[in-house]
Order: structure tokens, then sequence, then C-alpha cells
């Protein structure tokens, strides 16, 4: 398995080519140890709790928003995490993509190589290594948003058959997030002015003062089924400066985490190699003192 030594990225064998071929041993690259059990139990005895779900249809609507919406903020704090149903995303644009990116993946290796990620750059196609181990499984990373962000070589570069559904959506999405950061502004009872400053033409690839949880989650490899995923950051704009909203800060409920740019914030958090949350924890404000400075200073 040939590795750039510039950005310690395997960037030519792929899992879709490895399984092309009998496998004697599971290469170790992909072995990681300290992921071999789950934390929690899992029989049918303990059934895990249901993930909670939020209905986009009811947080629209005049006689069910007020309770719709305190679902969603509880699941927030308690779960950091929900699922969104009725969101009114097209079936049908949704199947399209998921059709263009099996093709994609189906394509032969040497058409996907070109997307490949160079040397000093995350995004592309390939598999990123964390602590030394890659994940069992392809991916293409790239950011599509702001638009002059965009790599030349990626997205713009992509089949039309592929581009033009994934284009579409895109701007579905992002009107949709924007719809959802406004129901969380309305949830945390912060300015939405400061929120929609932040996220205006946001970075797609923190805020809540620690009222939401920053929940970590994985999925478990199916050993005989392939799984796709489409996965869509919204992050505020690199021009931002982020941390704690200023209208939930008070002498009451002073910021927890430090403020720092967008861009630094992104910069610092990709040094660390992703490992869970650590990056998160230097951004913690130590001490009381520190944070009375910190909110006297603004």
């Amino acid at each position: 398995m040939a590795s750039s030594k510039s950005d310690g990225l395997d960037s030519v064998i792929s899992v879709l080519e490895l399984i092309k071929e009998p496998m004697i041993s599971f290469p170790q690259n992909y072995v990681q140890i300290d992921q071999q059990n789950p934390a929690f139990p899992v029989c049918s005895d303990h059934p895990l709790p249901a993930l909670p779900t939020v209905d986009f249809k009811l947080l629209v609507s005049v006689d069910t928003s007020d309770s719709e919406l305190e679902k969603m903020h509880s699941s927030c704090k308690e779960w950091g995490f929900f699922q969104l149903v009725n969101h009114g995303v097209s079936s049908s644009l949704m199947n399209q993509l998921k059709h263009e990116i099996v093709e994609y993946y189906n394509l032969p290796f040497e058409e996907k190589r070109k997307y490949t990620v160079r040397p000093n750059d995350f995004e592309g196609y390939g598999n990123a290594k964390l602590d030394g181990k890659l994940d069992w499984g392809d991916r293409f990373f790239m950011i599509t948003n702001p638009v002059h962000r965009r790599k030349p070589h990626l997205l713009p570069e992509l089949p039309p058959s592929f581009r033009n559904p994934l284009e579409c959506y895109l701007l579905e999405l992002q009107r949709l997030a924007m719809k959802l950061l406004g129901f969380i502004a309305e949830a945390l009872k912060v300015d939405l002015k400061e929120i929609e400053e932040m996220f205006d033409d946001g970075f797609q690839s923190i805020l809540s003062n620690g009222v939401y949880k920053s929940v970590e989650h994985r999925v478990t490899t199916n050993p005989g089924k392939e799984r796709i995923s489409v996965a869509f950051f919204v992050c505020p704009k690199l021009e931002a400066e982020v941390g704690p909203v200023t209208s939930l800060i008070s002498p009451q409920n002073p910021p927890l985490f430090r403020r720092t740019g967008m861009e630094k914030y992104c910069k610092d958090f990709f040094s660390r190699k992703l490992h869970a949350k650590s990056f998160l924890e230097t951004m913690k404000i130590e001490s009381t003192e520190e944070a009375t400075q910190l909110h006297g200073s603004r």
C-alpha cells in the first residue's frame, strides 16, 4: 500500500479495490484496536433507546410548532442528535443522487484517481488516516460552499449526470439548514440576526455555550451490505468569530468556551487528526475568573 510522505494519506488503494481480491487476513492498516468492543451491550433483552425524531412539517405548522420546537430543543440537550422527517427534500432527487454516487464508486479506479486527495490537502477521493489507522470505507470530501472555495479539479469536473443532482441537493439542504438554524435560535432564545450573520454564505464541508450536547457518533460495518451516506456539514463562514453566542452570555451564565476565528478553528481542529473531542476540550475555559474577564472584555 503506497503512502504519501507529505500528508500521511493513503492515496492509492481503496477499500473497493481491496475487496476485489480474496484476503487471507484483514489489512492491519484498518484494524482499530480501541474500537473492537462497543461501549454498550447489544442484545435483544436490552434494546437501544429510539433515536429522537423531529417532524419538520410540525415545526412549521402554527398549531404544532411550539410542542415540536420543545421536542427538538430537548433532543439537542439530551442527545445532541435527532432524525428529521418530512423535511421536504425531494425523494426522487435523493434517489437520483444516491444512484449517481453508486455509479461513481463503481467507476474504474483509474477514473476516480484523478479526484484523489492531493499532497498537503484533505479534499478529494481517498481515505484519511486517524492515529495511523484507516476507516473501512472510501470517501469523497470537498468544500461546496462558498462557491469561490471549491477546488476546480473536484466538483466542477464531475460528470454532469452526477454534478447536476448534487448541485440541486446542496441548494435544497442549504435552505433547510438555514430554516433549522432559525428554529434552533428560537429554542435557545438567542438573537436570530447573530446566527444569520455567522452562517450567511457559510462554510459547508458551537455556539450554545454547552446547552446542547456535542455527541460522538459512529456507524457499524455491515459485513454483507455496502453503506452509502451523504454527510452535509454546515458551519459558520470562515470570516466569522465563533464561540458562545453573545446573547446567551451574562454574569449569571458566563462563557464556557473561548472565542476564536472560524478559519483558525478549522485549521486547529484538523491538525488534531479528528481524535474524539480532544480539540473541543482545548477550547474550554478553565476558571470562573477567566470567564469573567472574557465576558467583561466584550
